[in-house]
C-alpha cells in the first residue's frame, strides 16, 4: 500500500497502470511547450482524461469487486489516487512512519554520482565516427514521476558527470555522453507542475509524457531506436503487484528494451520488526486510515453510495505467508451500498480489500530480475538495510535462451527467502 500513485498494480483491486481514458491515435499526438525562461521544457499528451469514463469504469469496477463472494470483496485501489487522495498520499510520505520515501531518498542521494557516471552516462571511450552521435544520449525515462522529486539529485549528477566528461576530452578518446530526461505520469497536472519546477540547467533536456508506463516507454522507444535507455522505477511501486504480475510487467518493460538496456528498480525489503510495518500503514496520526477511507468518500461524490466514514475501519496487516502488508475496510456494521440500479451488501466484519505491498529480500530481488529477463548488476541499500534500489539489465540473447532452457520458474515459490550472500549489495 502507499506506493507511487501512478504506478499500475494488478487485479485484485490493483491495476494503476491502466487508468480511466480516451486513448488518442499517435497521428493526433498534442505536444506542448511550455515557456520556461529562455530555455523551453516539452510536455507531450498521449491520452486525455475522461470524468464520465472514469465514473462509468469506477461502477464497474466497484461493482464486480463489491459483488465478490463473502470476505473475497475487494476494491481497485487505482481510486485511491483522486485528488483529495494524492494530497493524502504526500502528507503520508512525511509521516515519521512512513519511512520508504526518505530511506529511498537518502540511497538516491549517496550514490547519485556512481549511478550517473556507471549507469546513466557512462564514458564512452571509443574513436571518433565509430558511433552515430544518438548513440551517445541516453533516455533516461522514469514511470509515474510525479513531481520528479526523486529524480532530480540523480539528473544533476549526470549534469555534473556530462561536463567533467567534456572537459576530459582534449586528454582522453572520449565521445561525450549526454541525455534527455522523459518523465511520464498520468496526470498533467503533475507534469506540468514538475516542468514548471524544472531548474534552468534541466529543462532544455526535459520532456514531459502524460500517459501510462508502456504506453508512454513505447513512445519513446519508438522515437530513438538507436539510443541506450535507462528506465527509472522508483519508490517501491513493484510492491503493487503479486510476485507473479511483478515479473509479468518487468517482462513487458524489457520486450520494449535493447539488449544491455537498464532498469534503476526499487524494493522495500522485508523487516524483522513487523511493528515497523504494520505502523507504516497504520501511522499514529490517522492520515494513513483518511487515505483508506476517501475510497468511500469517493464512492459517494461519483456514484451517490451514501456512505459514511463510521460505516467502516481502517485495518492493516502483515501477511507473513505472502510477505506482503495488506490493507482493509471493515465494515462496523451490515452495511447496504447502491451501486447503479443494484445494491451490495456488505455483512458486519466483513472486510474489503484496497491495496497490498510486497516486501522483498535480496535474493528475490535477483530472482525477480532472472525470471523477467533481465541481471542484476548492483543492489544498493540504506546502512539499516530498509530499502533497496537495484539495477537491472537486459540480459544478452545468449544470456536469456540460457535462461529459459535451465529455468522453468513458479515465481510464487522460487521467489521466496534464501541466502542473501551472492547478491552484489553496497551501502
Amino acid at each position: 500500500m502507499l506506493q507511487d500513485p501512478n504506478v499500475p498494480a494488478e487485479t485484485t483491486g490493483l491495476e494503476k497502470d491502466r487508468p480511466n481514458i480516451e486513448h488518442v491515435e499517435h497521428k493526433c499526438l498534442e505536444t506542448y511547450s511550455l515557456s520556461c525562461e529562455s530555455e523551453r521544457s516539452k510536455l507531450t499528451t498521449l491520452y486525455h482524461e475522461s470524468a464520465d469514463a472514469t465514473r462509468r469504469s469506477f461502477l464497474a469496477a466497484a461493482s464486480a469487486g463489491l459483488n465478490a463472494p463473502l470476505h473475497r470483496k475487494s476494491l481497485p485501489s487505482m481510486y485511491l489516487y483522486d485528488s483529495v487522495g494524492s494530497d493524502l498520499y504526500q502528507q503520508i510520505t512525511t509521516l515519521p512512519e512512513y519511512y520508504l520515501t526518505r530511506t529511498e531518498a537518502e540511497i538516491l542521494r549517496s550514490h547519485a554520482a556512481h549511478i550517473a557516471k556507471t549507469y546513466l552516462v557512462p564514458p564512452v571511450v571509443t574513436p571518433k565516427g565509430e558511433r552515430s552521435a544518438s548513440s551517445l544520449v541516453t533516455d533516461v525515462v522514469e514511470l509515474g514521476a510525479g513531481d520528479g522529486h526523486k529524480t532530480r539529485c540523480l539528473l544533476d549528477a549526470c549534469i555534473s558527470e556530462c561536463k567533467a566528461a567534456a572537459n576530459l576530452q582534449s586528454c582522453a578518446p572520449l565521445c561525450v555522453h549526454d541525455f534527455e530526461y522523459f518523465p511520464l505520469d498520468i496526470s498533467s497536472g503533475a507534469l506540468q507542475s514538475l516542468i514548471a519546477g524544472t531548474p534552468q540547467h534541466l529543462r532544455s533536456r526535459t520532456h514531459g509524457v502524460v500517459a501510462d508506463n508502456l504506453q508512454g516507454l513505447s513512445w519513446v522507444r519508438s522515437r530513438h531506436v538507436e539510443r541506450r535507455t535507462v528506465v527509472l522505477f522508483l519508490g517501491s511501486s513493484i510492491g503493487n503487484y503479486s510476485r507473479t504480475s511483478a515479473v509479468a510487467l518487468l517482462s513487458d518493460i524489457r520486450s520494449q528494451l535493447r539488449e544491455d538496456d537498464l532498469v534503476l528498480i526499487g524494493f522495500d525489503l522485508r523487516k524483522r520488526d513487523v511493528r515497523q510495518l504494520v505502523s507504516a500503514y497504520d501511522d499514529a496520526a490517522g492520515v494513513t486510515a483518511a487515505f483508506n477511507r476517501n475510497l468511500l468518500s469517493r464512492l459517494n461524490r461519483e456514484l451517490g453510495c451514501g456512505l459514511t466514514e463510521r460505516d467502516f475501519a481502517h485495518y492493516a496487516n502483515w501477511n507473513a505467508s505472502e510477505g506482503c502488508m495488506e490493507s482493509w475496510l471493515v465494515a462496523q456494521k451490515r452495511v447496504e451500498i447502491p451501486l447503479g440500479a443494484a445494491k451490495v451488501v456488505v455483512e458486519e466484519a466483513e472486510a474489503i480489500h484496497t491495496e497490498v505491498s510486497y516486501k522483498y529480500s535480496m535474493q528475490e530481488i535477483e530472482n525477480m530480475a532472472e525470471a523477467s529477463g533481465f541481471e542484476s548488476l548492483e543492489v544498493m541499500v540504506d546502512e539499516r538495510r530498509w530499502f533497496a534500489d537495484a539495477v537491472f539489465r537486459v540480459c544478452r540473447k545468449a544470456d536469456r535462451a540460457s535462461v529459459a532452457e535451465n529455468s522453468q520458474l513458479d515465481c510464487e515459490e522460487e521467489l521466496s527467502i534464501v541466502s542473501d550472500e551472492s547478491v552484489n549489495v553496497t551501502t
